[in-house]
């Protein structure tokens, strides 16, 4: 079953579950009816478009929200895309281009003027003045 079959399945199994009638995909669109008549066409990218049978109508209005988020929600996440997630390289990945460092407290990045390794030092304020060259003393 290709991807838009799975996603137009997933997509009519959960308007079904929330008493909104789907017609059977056709060239990469799913129909959905009101009143037995198509009124919406949601695309395999999750496009909702509203068909002139429905512009008339103002239920029509109401079940394009519900159908557009429905359907957004569908998109954004597919599990059958786990297999094909690389979360180690991408997390590699970002910490050679953030040159980010793990810790105790979870990951680190820092995109500020002085090295990560001062930053994470006892006390990254005076190692950032003496890099400065900067000292404390009154004005006379």
């Amino acid at each position: 079953m290709s991807l838009e079959n799975k996603y137009f399945a997933e997509l009519a199994r959960r308007l079904r579950a929330a008493g909104i009638t789907a017609g059977h995909p056709e060239k990469n669109r799913l129909t959905v009816l009101l009143n037995n008549q198509p009124v919406l066409s949601v695309s395999a990218g999750s496009d909702v478009f509203l068909l002139p049978a429905g512009s008339n109508q103002p239920e029509a209005g109401e079940l394009y929200h519900k159908v557009a988020q429905t359907a957004d929600e569908v998109y954004a996440y597919d599990d059958h895309l786990d297999a094909f997630y690389d979360y180690e390289g991408y997390g590699q990945h970002r910490i050679q281009q953030e040159n980010g460092r793990f810790s105790a407290y979870g990951y680190v990045s820092y995109f500020g003027v002085m090295a990560l390794e001062e930053l994470m030092s006892e006390d990254p304020a005076e190692a950032y003045q003496a890099q400065q060259g900067l000292q404390w003393g009154r004005i006379e």
